[in-house]
């Protein structure tokens, strides 16, 4: 990989990190969602807060991305 290149390596490993946190929260909720009226659901309290969690990483995530994209002079 070019030298270059490396400095961005962190970033692009952080939005990766955060794509699969996503998927893992996503399948939370569906887990959830299948357990409806039974013992094991999160109840409407916790799924807000997976929700909202998913909400915070995904706003990071973004905002890593269009600065990576920025740095590397993606245009828009």
């Amino acid at each position: 990989m070019n030298n270059d290149l490396r400095a961005f390596a962190p970033s692009a490993r952080r939005v990766e990190e955060s794509l699969s946190v996503l998927s893992q929260l996503a399948r939370v909720l569906e887990h959830s969602a299948s357990l409806e009226g039974e013992p094991g659901r999160l109840g409407d309290y916790l799924e807000d807060g997976v929700i909202r969690a998913m909400r915070i990483v995904s706003d990071n995530a973004h905002q890593v991305f269009c600065q990576l994209a920025k740095d590397l002079e993606i245009p828009q």
